[in-house]
């Protein structure tokens, strides 16, 4: 089997068809079809250079990517790690074996959980990527006033970002209404 050298100038005739890995992110800032890409903890992606990025934006697309919009991240050729029609690569570990429908689900209890972010100028994005880097989140319109993360809370975060987090024992989330 010949393997397409995609990402290389190729002295091969004829056809061949290729799988590509992809995965949709959020744009972390505004992006261009076939712009070169890697990932914040939060999974957003941002601009960067072709040698440091771990794929690329749908280059398909017919215009822009917005700051906030979901897009595909086409992955680097060769860099995937296993291949089915679910494949892995470095930059993804996955620490569940969420079904698309659970991931969905997760990612309903954290919206409706984190409440109205964005009435308060902040993104559910956003509030995710505090989350993942340890900052704790503002969670509107809940009580108590501070609220001390439970597994719960952890599963759904850990099944819809489909990687561990790592604690630091000082989450919290403050309500600020």
């Amino acid at each position: 089997m010949v393997i397409p050298d995609l990402g290389q100038l190729t002295r091969r005739f004829g056809r061949d068809a290729v799988h590509m890995a992809v995965i949709p992110v959020t744009a972390g800032e505004r992006l261009h079809p076939g712009a070169p890409v890697s990932l914040s903890a939060a999974r957003t992606a941002v601009l960067s250079p072709i040698a440091d990025a771990v794929g690329v934006v749908d280059p398909f697309l017919p215009d822009f990517v917005e700051k906030g919009q979901r897009v595909w991240l086409l992955l680097k050729p060769g860099t995937i790690t296993g291949l089915r029609h679910d494949w892995s690569h470095p930059a993804f570990p996955s620490s569940t074996d969420a079904t698309p429908e659970e991931r969905e689900e997760s990612e309903a209890w954290l919206r409706d959980f984190i409440g109205r972010a964005e009435h308060f100028g902040s993104s559910f994005e956003e509030e995710i990527e505090n989350l993942i880097n340890g900052q704790g989140a503002c969670v509107y319109g809940r009580e108590p006033d501070v609220y001390e993360p439970d597994a719960e809370f952890w599963r759904h975060l850990e099944r819809f970002i489909g990687a561990p987090v790592q604690r630091t024992g000082n989450e919290f989330f403050v309500c600020e209404c």
